[in-house]
């Protein structure tokens, strides 16, 4: 003879299910990832550029450098307030103004290096 499950048992199972979607949707929503293709005025490519990620509000930086296609991603971002800086040997830094960053649909940046030379 089977015995049935207790309400307990299934109320237990249920809330632990829950917790394990539930920290997991937090999870998905609570972290982004910002990442670009450095370029220069002729729309060349930099690979090896250093790029750095602060927010305004705690000066945490983040950082990362552009691959050999001039593609860079920065993950693990948090909603806020942030400024980012791109510097390579042989070209001025480039800065973007403060900008606002949230878990929605991409918002496209645009920052193009100019040669110290």
């Amino acid at each position: 003879m089977r015995t049935r499950p207790s309400l307990v048992t299934l109320l237990l199972s249920t809330a632990v299910l829950l917790l394990a979607v539930c920290s997991t949707a937090l999870a998905q929503t609570s972290f982004g990832s910002i990442n670009g293709t450095v370029t220069d005025a002729t729309k060349g490519v930099i690979p090896g550029a250093a790029v750095t990620l602060t927010n305004v509000g705690t000066n945490i930086k983040m950082e990362a450098v552009s691959n050999d296609s001039g593609f860079f991603r920065i993950v693990n971002v948090r909603p806020g307030s942030y400024t980012l800086a791109i510097g390579l040997v042989g070209f001025k830094t480039a800065t973007l103004p403060v900008f606002g960053w949230a878990l929605t649909k991409p918002s496209p940046r645009t920052s193009r290096y100019r040669s110290e030379t």
